[in-house]
């Protein structure tokens, strides 16, 4: 009997010390943290992810925030680990999160699957229909002199790691494939590879970029496809205050490639001409491809002419490269846009890309609160996810 109770009182602890850190992973100390439900996903409009950057988590102690918006604009934040770059994702009626750590999958429960490995920088996260399979892609960074991408991939049942030898220029991916162009920074060469998982990821060089070899290039989109291409918005430098926008076309069968020139821009601040996140620029809808810059201005670019035009500008952006809360979205025949005004307040807006005209503005409230809880470190946003407009 004296057993019993022993192994009772045991038990009791594990679940009590479960619950705790539980309790941690989903509440931090802030009041205005999420308490996720089966009802949270029906009730949340958007999710914005923030964190420091890489090189601000030397001490190990930054912290990144998932901050779900309702549809009343309040907020509340989930607490993490620090990860530059991190993303939210939002596919088959479940949020994927993630930090420097684990994965967490949201949808009628909370699932957190912890790493072995710690990552420091995002690059892609997506997710491939056919085999239900959720990503994360990492710039892990140079191994004994090899650069190295880890991925990470799953779903509910679990998530593996497996290795990318390449330095990624740019990605992205659609219902069934990942899209790498990579490069050899000391070779100066450009390659575009495609990759499948199933049990383990499969990597295939599509093609070899020749003409921009020795280029010193820099992404403005990630890979986006449409049925039979590949297209990726490039800068290049031509000095200090100038650089040139390119179009880079690449058959997904055959590999052909077609570079198009679309426009040259000129500004003492080029930096600030830089979008405010690479993987979400850019959407194709229509076969028109449409670019947001870090300046608000929001391109069409059509396919077939490959002809580029200024549509619209997003109202509040700044032309100075201040970007901290800026992020955009496309979603549908939509565009949102999260900013903070010159008066620290915090808007999600949202445009029609047919009628270029602003069809919703809400103020957001609660952000700047959540945020406080930093650690000393200086949070910036790196994703911005729509769940429920």
């Amino acid at each position: 009997m004296k057993k019993i109770i022993i192994k009772l009182i045991v038990l009791i602890i594990i679940i009590f010390s479960i619950a705790l850190v539980f309790k941690y992973l989903m509440n931090p100390k802030n009041e205005k943290s999420i308490d996720f439900t089966p009802e949270t996903i029906k009730n949340t409009r958007a999710i914005v992810y923030f964190s420091p950057t890489a090189d601000n988590d030397f001490d190990n102690q930054a912290i990144s925030y998932a901050i779900f918006i309702d549809h009343k604009n309040n907020t509340k934040g989930l607490k993490m680990k620090g990860l530059e770059l991190g993303s939210v994702l939002y596919k088959n009626n479940t949020i994927l999160l993630e930090d420097k750590n684990s994965i967490k999958l949201l949808d009628d429960e909370v699932k957190i699957f912890n790493m072995d490995d710690k990552q420091y920088t995002g690059e892609l996260t997506g997710y491939l229909k056919p085999n239900d399979i959720f990503f994360s892609i990492y710039n892990t960074g140079l191994i004994n002199g090899q650069y190295h991408s880890n991925i990470r991939y799953g779903n509910a049942n679990g998530f593996k790691l497996d290795d990318i030898p390449s330095y990624i220029f740019t990605s992205g991916s659609d219902q069934s494939q990942i899209y790498l162009m990579t490069s050899d920074i000391e070779k100066g060469t450009y390659e575009v590879q495609t990759a499948t998982i199933n049990d383990k990821i499969q990597i295939n060089i599509l093609t070899s970029l020749r003409e921009l070899y020795g280029k010193d290039l820099f992404p403005l989109s990630g890979i986006l496809s449409n049925d039979t291409n590949l297209y990726i918005l490039y800068g290049e430098p031509i000095n200090d205050n100038e650089f040139t926008i390119s179009l880079l076309s690449v058959n997904k069968v055959t590999g052909k490639q077609q570079i198009n020139l679309l426009k040259s821009e000129e500004n003492s601040n080029i930096s600030a001409y830089f979008p405010y996140s690479v993987k979400s620029s850019s959407s194709i809808i229509d076969n028109t491809l449409y670019y947001v810059d870090g300046t608000g201005a929001v391109y069409s670019i059509d396919l077939n002419t490959k002809n580029m035009e200024l549509n619209f500008t997003l109202k509040g952006a700044s032309n100075k490269g201040n970007r901290v809360i800026s992020q955009v979205k496309f979603y549908k025949d939509s565009l949102f846009y999260l900013y903070r005004s010159q008066k620290e307040k915090i808007f999600l807006d949202r445009y029609d890309l047919h009628s270029k005209e602003r069809n919703q503005h809400n103020e957001i409230k609660g952000i700047h609160p959540i945020l406080s809880e930093n650690n000393g470190k200086n949070l910036s946003s790196y994703d911005l996810e729509i769940i429920n407009p």
